[in-house]
Order: C-alpha cells, then structure tokens, then sequence
C-alpha cells in the first residue's frame, strides 16, 4: 500500500492506495503513526510545498530534508512541519520507502514573463531563487485533469480557483499554467484566511522602520492577517453569513481580491474562457462564494463549476510517472 500524505497549512490529508490506485481510505489526521501502524504501508510520498530548484520527485532521506531545510524561509508554514514530521517516520519506520514531491512543478514551464521579478537583472543572476514559483499546484493540476476528462477534448481554456485556508487561482490553456496569483511565496495573491495576499513592498520597509522584527512581521504575514486580521475570527461560514460590519468588510475584500485576478486573467485569455472552476474548502462549501460568481460569470457568458480537488491522486501519479515506484 502507498500513503500520501499532504501537510498543508491548517490540516494534515491522507489517502491509502493499493498498487492499481485504487483509493482504499482518505481523511485527515493528527496522527500520521496510528495509519502506518494500522495498515501494511510500504510507500510514503510527501507533499513539498518548496524544494528550490527541484521540480521532480525524489527519494526522501535525512540528507535531502536537510538540504530542503534550506528552504524553510520560502514556505514558513509548510516545510518545517513537513521536515519535522518526515523526519519521525524515517526514524520510526526504516523499512518504509519515502518520497518527495514538489508543489511548483506543475508552473515550471510559465513564460519568463510570468515568473520573472522586476528587479535588476544583476541580482536576479545572484539569486536564481528569486522569481515567481506558483503553489498548489497539484489542486490545480487536478482540476485540469477532471475538466479534461468532462469534456474529452484536447484544446480549452479555464480558471482554476482553489480557495481555502490558502487561496490561489491558475489560468490554464491546453492543460499548462500561464498564470498563476501566487509567486515568490504562498502568501501572495487573493486575501486569505490568515495571509495577506497582495500587498506593498513599502509597508514591510515601513514596519521595519518602526522596529517590528523578522520574526513579528513573518507572523503578520502568514498567521494573523486576511480574513481573520480583518474581521477577528477564521471561521469562514460565520464570518461570510454574518451582519457584521467587520465581517462584511472582510468578506468583501476576500471577493475583491478574487475578481482582481479573474479580471486580469479574462483579458490575458481574450475572455476564450470555458469555465471557471471553485475548489477547496471554500470553493467547495460556500453558497454565498458560489452563487455570487456564478451570477456574476453568467452576464459574460462564462460558466461555473465546483469541482473536488484530489491532490493526493496527483501526487502518486507524479511518482509513478517517472517510475519511482
């Protein structure tokens, strides 16, 4: 059996494959040990939010997640709780097969207008890590595949807009990401329940002229800002169905930052649109989200679909396409 496990930023997801994918069990879990002792695992692939120059998968060992501790600064939320926790397993499981797979692969081949930063080319050759990367990647690339497969058809274009306890949305054409609201880091893009998304390189200078650490302004950033810096609480449901001045303000914003992105992504695409498409746990679950785009998509012509994610199926099939396994 294969365990893929995916740590994301406010939940652990697992599903259990047998060697023909057939999915055998999913959830979620705050114990990745009771699964492994409760079933004959002997495969582990792990999501990796940022591994740097990887793109493809690799083999985990304590010699590769030391090397991707390096890039713990990146993707603060995600990879030192996937480097920690891997770290037990390989520990406490030595006969397990572990592997890696990378979260921006599926943005590697975004045009250079895309993904370069406009700042001076001489710092740029300095600092290779220095572009736009993209996330959730394999929501997004899963929402292709299951669009793909609706419509049988070689040649189309969409939007994918995974919105949850992070948000993101890709423009798809023919199956490649030409856009993507995420870049340099996960926190950029549409407001988010606890990130910032987009906001000025000039505010962070202005915080740390009034003496507010790295450290201060890191957790500003990705824990306490967004829906729940705005309006208090991080509980979607409440917060989008409340009368509330500050909830209403957040909720606001939250859309604001959406049709920011749509907008610019139906003037790139020439308004050739096929669907737009809501995942994640607000995608998903959200009437209000859903039914105010759907209205709002209807007076251009363009359709909406909700569709579930599966990461984890993409995450094994990356595995099993170069073999690994």
């Amino acid at each position: 059996m294969t365990l893929v496990i995916n740590i994301g930023s406010t939940n652990t997801k697992y599903s259990i494959f047998d060697n023909n994918l057939n999915l055998l069990s999913k959830g979620k879990t705050e114990s990745i040990e009771s699964i492994v002792e409760q079933n004959p695992i002997e495969v582990i692939i792990v999501r990796i939010v940022f591994g740097g120059v990887f793109c493809d998968p690799i083999i985990l060992n304590l010699g590769a997640l030391k090397h991707l501790s390096e890039y713990n600064i990146y993707a603060p939320l995600h990879n030192p709780i996937m480097i920690d926790c891997v770290t037990k397993l390989i520990g406490n499981y030595p006969d397990v097969k572990f592997y890696g797979v990378f979260d921006s692969a599926f943005y590697k081949d975004m045009s250079e207008s895309e993904y370069k930063l406009p700042l001076p080319n001489a710092i740029l050759k300095k600092n290779p890590l220095l572009r736009r990367f993209g996330y959730h990647g394999f929501s997004h690339q899963s929402i292709d595949h299951q669009y793909q497969d609706r419509i049988k058809k070689d040649k189309y274009t969409i939007i994918s807009c995974h919105l949850g306890g992070g948000s993101s949305i890709t423009a798809i054409i023919n199956g490649k990401p030409v856009a993507t609201s995420m870049g340099f880091g996960p926190e950029e893009g549409l407001v988010m329940v606890k990130r910032t998304g987009d906001i000025g390189a000039n505010l962070i200078l202005t915080l740390i002229d009034k003496k507010h650490s790295t450290d201060d302004i890191r957790n500003m950033i990705y824990k306490e800002s967004g829906i729940l810096g705005i309006s208090g609480s991080d509980e979607i449901k409440k917060v989008f169905e409340s009368s509330e001045t500050q909830d209403i303000l957040a909720y606001q914003m939250f859309i604001n930052s959406i049709e920011k992105y749509l907008g610019y992504y139906i003037f790139k695409l020439d308004n050739k649109i096929d669907a737009v498409i809501l995942t994640g746990g607000i995608g998903e679950n959200s009437s209000i989200v859903q039914n105010y785009f759907k209205q709002k998509l209807s007076k251009i012509g363009i359709d909406l679909i909700t569709l579930t994610t599966n990461e984890e199926l993409e995450m094994i099939k990356a595995i099993r396409y170069i073999k690994l396994i």
